[in-house]
């Protein structure tokens, strides 16, 4: 492994946008510093920011597949395997 400071800059900002350089630096701090919340919730909030985002996404697009199939699909109020068979369409849309 190399150190973070020893990588030219431009390096530095891209390794910046990735989140294992997050989690690892989380992990150090804890593991081999005992480092506290107040060192670490830069890092933390990025990870949550992001995992945010993610979840924010799937969920959109979700959505957006379960609204298209139910239009196509359903008539009237859905249930049973009716409703399994509409989700399995969600999830298998590609």
């Amino acid at each position: 492994m190399f150190p973070y400071e020893a990588m030219p800059r431009l390096v530095q900002y891209f390794t910046a946008l990735l989140l294992a350089t997050h989690f690892m630096r989380m992990i150090r701090g804890i593991v081999l510093r005992g480092a506290e919340v107040q060192i670490l919730w830069l890092d933390a909030a990025w990870l949550l920011g992001f995992s945010g985002l993610g979840l924010l996404l799937a969920a959109v697009r979700f959505w957006n597949a379960w609204i298209t199939t139910v239009r196509l699909d359903a008539s009237g109020l859905l249930r049973g395997p009716e409703c399994v068979s509409i989700i399995k369409k969600c999830f298998l849309k590609r």
